[in-house]
């Protein structure tokens, strides 16, 4: 997927920064949830349960899947099979169904995007090249309709057409695609039809909506890696060439022949192709070393097994949600490590010793964590401050109106509107609405031309076609009562700039 982040969204596009948050998915009233299965592959500890929140909250969950998931069978209420490894097709077909019938967003795609039709070429692009012309099949001569893909995908093509209705007419949707689909042959295009589905319904960058990438919203939480030391060899090869490398070597043309491998935290028979090709090989090693906290089937090929401590043995920094939030924790280590556990750190640096390399580390655990997450000079975001992830992220387009960027609006915000006449921002800026009883005000993106002309202005409330009752939004933590120990009343004698409820 890193692939088909930079060649569809730019070379220089940040793939941890594609997705969204979970606390988003509340805003969606519809999620297609294609090869994605968070009940099966965590995505991240509380990803299940915001999912369950936005069910609640009244949205739509279509899954499209090979076989029932455990997330499909707790919250669908559609489940779609499709044929293994044949999901870009259904993808394509959708596209097709949007731009014939005339749904798609023409002005989002005549500002963000380029390539969509002929009048949006790059420079030097020949005629034909655009995706309409592909959907059309201007350039094959093979129109992309539901029956094309309903051939391939075993998906009905009524199927087909449904969804694709459902998904460029309810708004906000969002495309949430799993790996698994992407990692076949040709698996970067899966992917690529799903940023190409997004775009054409105007959904990148907005609240509720996505980007159709996999991973998370600002991904590292500004956490930088160890510098890494330089490749003597200045050679790589894809890591699902890896049972090829290993059997053929100078032979296939690989850069050496192997004669051992030095694993790290990562189980190579289960994430690489051809398993029996990998074992096989794995075989013929003079010398292998895996270094994990469990006996992987990797580890069982291993000469030598390096157990390392797990998190909770050991300090560390990390985003939650996968590295999908846009703050970062730490981590305090809970326990001591277990028998012969070693911290990663320390097992590196040992090797470093024993090798001879005297200048591996100048630096203790605690201060690699601290100079790792030393963020600029600017206030740290706490996880209530969300909304700042549905602001311009880099090498995505976000959807900006006269008033300038659109940013969401938090269930906490939500309640607000309820208990106070006025809405303000979150900056210093004017109010942006006005609101009396319990009507909702106008979210930023629908704002009149009387609201506030801040780039970050923010509503208290969802747009009219998601509105619940008056109390439905309070948070739990914020009793009616306004006694002198409720949450009200102590916020109110240490902030009141700002209403809490």
């Amino acid at each position: 997927e890193v692939f088909a982040v930079h060649m569809t969204y730019g070379a220089k596009a940040d793939y941890k920064s594609g997705g969204r948050e979970p606390t988003d998915y509340v805003n969606s009233r519809l999620i297609v949830m294609w090869g994605w299965s968070p009940g099966d592959g965590t995505f991240g500890t509380g990803t299940l349960q915001y999912l369950k929140l936005a069910k609640k909250q009244g949205a739509r969950i279509v899954c499209v899947d090979p076989r029932v998931t455990r997330t499909s069978h707790a919250l669908a209420d559609e489940h779609v099979f499709i044929r293994p490894s044949t999901d870009a097709a259904a993808l394509i077909a959708m596209a097709y169904v949007i731009v014939t019938e005339g749904l798609h967003d023409q002005a989002f795609l005549d500002r963000h995007v380029l390539g969509f039709d002929e009048a949006h070429l790059p420079a030097g692009a020949p005629d034909g090249a655009s995706y309409r012309s592909y959907l059309l099949g201007l350039a094959d001569g093979v129109r992309k309709t539901p029956a094309w893909a309903a051939a391939i995908t075993g998906m009905p093509a009524e199927t087909i057409r449904r969804l694709a209705i459902e998904y460029a007419t309810t708004k906000p949707a969002a495309l949430q695609c799993g790996y698994a689909p992407g990692r076949t042959a040709n698996g970067e295009q899966f992917h690529r039809a799903a940023y190409a589905l997004t775009a054409i319904t105007g959904s990148v960058g907005t609240p509720g909506g996505n980007s159709g990438v996999s991973n998370g919203a600002t991904g590292r939480g500004g956490i930088r890696s160890l510098p890494p030391g330089p490749n003597p060899a200045g050679a790589r090869v894809a890591t699902p060439l890896l049972a090829d490398l290993l059997e053929r070597g100078r032979a296939g043309g690989y850069p050496a022949d192997i004669k051992m491998v030095y694993s790290v935290g990562g189980d190579l028979f289960n994430q690489t192709p051809n398993t029996h090709k990998t074992a096989a090989a794995a075989e013929r090693l003079e010398f292998m070393v895996v270094h994990d906290h469990f006996v992987t089937p990797t580890a069982r090929y291993a000469d030598v097994v390096l157990p390392a401590t797990t998190f909770w043995e050991r300090n560390d920094v990390h985003t939650p949600w996968a590295g999908a939030g846009h703050y970062v924790i730490f981590m305090k280590q809970a326990v001591a490590p277990m028998y012969e556990c070693r911290n990663d750190f320390d097992i590196c640096a040992d090797i470093a010793r024993r090798l001879g390399i005297d200048d591996y580390s100048d630096k203790t655990e605690e201060e690699w964590l601290r100079e790792s997450t030393r963020w600029p000079s600017r206030r740290t975001r706490t996880p209530t401050a969300w909304g700042r992830s549905r602001r311009s992220r880099p090498g995505f387009p976000t959807r900006r109106t006269a008033a300038g960027i659109r940013c969401g609006w938090s269930p906490r915000n939500r309640g607000r509107a309820r208990t106070r006449s006025t809405t303000t921002s979150r900056s210093s800026c004017a109010p942006t609405a006005t609101t009396s009883g319990s009507t909702p005000p106008t979210p930023p993106h629908a704002a009149s031309s009387t609201a506030s002309p801040c780039a970050c202005s923010t509503s208290a409330a969802p747009p009219a076609s998601r509105r619940v009752s008056p109390t439905a939004w309070r948070p739990a933590s914020c009793p009616s009562r306004k006694g002198p120990g409720s949450r009200r009343a102590r916020t109110a004698r240490t902030r009141t700039a700002a209403p809490t409820c």
